[in-house]
């Protein structure tokens, strides 16, 4: 929708624990932290502070002159950062192609965990 060069938009709607998965295997800050202990993961998960009707958005924004895409991400209307692995030095907004270049790389682990096809249905677009 974007190489159009209009305004679309293109929703998605999941559940949290869907909304939650696909956090943390993108890498999300505070999203993705491991723990190996299944005692000790209450200690480190994410608290659950997602609501049940949460939202996850991608905005695109395209330089006019330049062609550059940038995106950024929120979540419950809030900026997230993304992985220190992508170029931050325009945060929240970062480099289309960068973040495009990252998940792509991440496809097959996403596939071990079940989020590959939702995660490569929102890249292809």
């Amino acid at each position: 929708k974007v190489a159009a060069g209009k305004p679309a938009v293109s929703l998605r709607f999941g559940h949290d624990g869907c909304i939650m998965c696909m956090l943390g295997a993108m890498g999300i800050t505070g999203w993705s932290i491991r723990e190996d202990d299944w005692e000790k993961v209450e200690e480190v998960c994410c608290d659950f502070t997602i609501p049940m009707g949460s939202n996850f958005q991608w905005i695109f924004y395209r330089h006019k002159k330049s062609g550059e895409v940038l995106v950024k991400m929120m979540l419950n209307e809030e900026e997230i950062a993304l992985p220190k692995q992508i170029d931050g030095s325009l945060a929240p907004y970062y480099r289309w192609d960068e973040v495009l270049a990252f998940y792509r790389k991440l496809l097959p682990e996403m596939y071990e965990i079940g989020c590959y096809n939702k995660l490569e249905k929102l890249l292809d677009k």
